[in-house]
């Protein structure tokens, strides 16, 4: 199974909080792009599909199971799926990349259960596209493009290189922590045999203690959303777009502390003061990849970006 949303429950002093809404999470399989689909794979359907409505209130984790790339290549499983999520899916969109109806930037109404059967030769391509038909078969999903400004930054290595370390399979720390399951450090202990995982936990100072394995293109994603004035809430609230070059490729397991200010719509992160910005709880997120990952964020022009605008979504899809 591949989780997308950043959240694991466990009990103590220190809470599991959900993150901001992530940046698009990957189609089945991982690795899956949804960015160009040819023109033949835009005609491609699912051989059967079930869309229905979750009965039970309650935010949704975006969980896909199955698909192309994964042990089950010819099924895949979404027990409580965003329309939203899945149009981020669908057309490898960031998260202020689509505009639409304030009820689809809702975690706990509009849940949907979708499961899908295709060929297992089905390329992850393919599956973009049918993907794609689902919403516009059954949700009717209309849209249009616009380009619209993001800030603009640059990821790079400081002199003294990476303060963090590659993945490797197998690894892991001892859950030996001030909670279940932490590291000595309070850290979410990182499976092993995961090349990908995420969780974060968060005092009730604001303090997070986030535990990252993933490669940098969707570290910068991460950071990107929680850089926004509201880490990454209403779909339309723009992001800013870091561009990675670090050079550092493959899977890395990152560890980072930093502090979460109160929501201010005028007042996000500057990296600018990077070294100033800490508060007695700790540094704020662009601070702490400068000081605990070796890493800098340096601004550049604004970056035109696409954003998929919404003209009509229906709440209700077509029925099975």
């Amino acid at each position: 199974m591949k989780t997308i949303a950043l959240l694991l429950m466990v009990s103590g002093t220190i809470a599991a909080q959900p993150a901001p809404p992530p940046p698009p999470p990957a189609a089945a399989g991982g690795k899956a792009t949804c960015a160009v689909v040819s023109p033949d794979a835009a005609k491609m359907e699912f051989d059967v599909v079930s869309v229905k409505p979750v009965r039970t209130r309650g935010s949704g984790d975006a969980e896909i199971d199955g698909g192309p790339g994964s042990n089950d290549p010819g099924r895949v499983t979404m027990p409580r799926m965003l329309p939203a999520y899945l149009i981020f899916i669908s057309y490898d969109l960031w998260s202020d990349q689509l505009q639409s109806p304030a009820w689809m930037a809702s975690e706990t109404d509009h849940l949907f259960t979708i499961s899908a059967t295709m060929p297992a030769t089905t390329t992850k391509e393919q599956y973009c596209g049918m993907l794609r038909n689902l919403l516009a078969e059954r949700f009717h999903l209309i849209f249009h493009r616009e380009t619209q400004p993001r800030p603009g930054y640059e990821l790079t290595v400081l002199p003294g290189g990476p303060k963090f370390q590659q993945y490797m399979p197998g690894q892991s720390d001892a859950g030996t922590g001030p909670t279940a399951g932490t590291d000595a450090n309070g850290f979410k202990v990182m499976r092993p045999n995961r090349p990908t995982y995420a969780a974060q936990l968060r005092t009730q100072s604001g303090l997070v203690k986030l535990s990252y394995r993933n490669t940098m293109d969707r570290f910068v994603r991460f950071i990107g959303a929680q850089m926004s004035p509201n880490r990454g809430g209403p779909s339309n609230e723009p992001q800013p777009r870091i561009t990675d070059k670090t050079g550092l490729a493959g899977s890395w397991d990152i560890r980072l502390e930093y502090q979460i200010p109160p929501l201010n719509p005028n007042a996000p992160p500057s990296p600018d003061a990077a070294a100033q910005a800490t508060t007695p709880e700790g540094p704020n997120i662009v601070a702490a990849v400068q000081q605990q990952l070796g890493l800098k964020l340096q601004k550049v022009k604004d970056v035109p970006i696409d954003v998929l605008v919404v003209d009509h979504i229906d709440q209700t899809p077509t029925d099975n």
